[in-house]
């Protein structure tokens, strides 16, 4: 536990839409060096998708899964028009977007603003660095929107040959 205190205290501040300053194999090359195995083995296998409980979940991973099942769950209902779905003001600002971009942004700053409440009531243990870790995650996912890029995928898909 002692050396969490060195390892996130060498981390950058992560902010919502600006690009990170490290990025997922930096942030886990460090845990390697500083966390027990049992605790980097733990780290390094969170990915921001997965939703689904696991035993091997502590507790600060298992609240951000939680919120992430209701999420999607929140998602379905709404997309089949259920009148009864949890989240209902914060998924229905998200949803308000223009373009899917737009709402997938949205959809990236709920989770983010979820995960920054549950960080502020750790410091330095690894609570503090699994949610670190997913926020991370939050960013690199906001920052791999191309616009130029999906245009070309979307035209490539769309030819007739």
């Amino acid at each position: 536990m002692d050396k969490h205190y060195y390892f996130i205290a060498q981390l950058p501040t992560l902010i919502f839409g600006q690009a990170p300053q490290i990025d997922r194999q930096y942030f886990l090359s460090e845990a390697e060096k500083w966390l027990s195995n049992k605790d980097f083995i733990f780290i390094s296998q969170i990915h921001i998708s997965d939703c689904e409980p696991s035993l091997r979940d502590n507790i600060y991973l298992r609240k951000y899964k939680e919120f992430e099942l209701d999420l999607r769950q929140a998602l379905v209902s709404f997309r089949k028009k259920i009148q009864d779905y949890r989240l209902r003001g914060q998924l229905n600002e998200a949803l308000s977007g223009s373009s899917p971009l737009e709402i997938e942004k949205k959809l990236l700053k709920l989770r983010w603003d979820f995960v920054d409440n549950l960080q502020t009531d750790n410091n330095f243990n690894l609570g503090y660095l699994t949610y670190y870790f997913l926020k991370l995650q939050i960013l690199e996912k906001f920052f791999v929107f191309n616009k130029e890029k999906g245009r070309e995928n979307f035209n490539s898909l769309c030819e007739v040959k």
